[in-house]
């Protein structure tokens, strides 16, 4: 009784672990969004990623409204660095 319920453990945790891979091979579609803004604006870094991940889930995914909103926080961003403060 006890090597049967084993081998069904071990089944199912084979069948979660192969769910675990589709679900990662499977696009993200707010993951395929910043990417994509990513790759237009040529920008590089996790700190630009978090920044793009949170507009996007602010402004609900509207291309237009985010990359507004991250380029008015990139130029803040340089004029501050600029400025020393």
């Amino acid at each position: 009784m006890a090597e049967g319920a084993v081998e069904k453990k071990a089944v199912e945790s084979e069948h979660a672990e192969a769910s675990k891979e589709r679900a990662k091979k499977e696009a993200d579609p707010a993951r395929e969004f910043v990417d994509s803004i990513m790759a237009e604006m040529s920008l590089k870094g996790a700190s630009k990623k978090r920044l793009i991940k949170k507009l996007a889930e602010q402004y609900n995914f509207d291309k237009q409204k985010v990359l507004f909103k991250l380029r008015r926080a990139l130029i803040t961003e340089r004029y501050t660095a600029a400025s020393g403060h």
